[in-house]
């Protein structure tokens, strides 16, 4: 992860209450399509194809509960990775 440059702060746990403002990545219990590489492979090849090449993550953002593979997380809520 830390090649991917994520912070404490990006990247949470089930441990965390949950009641924070800030984008962030919550493990889940499910593992459900990342919604970039869906969407990518769906413009690409088609519906069929992309569900099921799709990357399946256990990753959902905190706010919007969509689930993203670590790396199109970035990519989706535009970060500011220079801090």
């Amino acid at each position: 992860l830390s090649l991917l440059g994520l912070t404490e702060t990006q990247l949470a746990t089930k441990q965390d209450d949950g009641q924070s403002d800030e984008h962030v990545l919550v493990e889940h219990y499910s593992r459900l399509r990342c919604l970039v590489c869906y969407r990518n492979l769906k413009e690409k090849d088609g519906r069929k194809i992309a569900l099921n090449k799709a990357t399946r993550s256990k990753w959902q953002c905190s706010i919007c509960s969509k689930f993203y593979c670590v790396s199109c997380f970035f990519v989706d809520h535009h970060f500011n990775r220079a801090q």
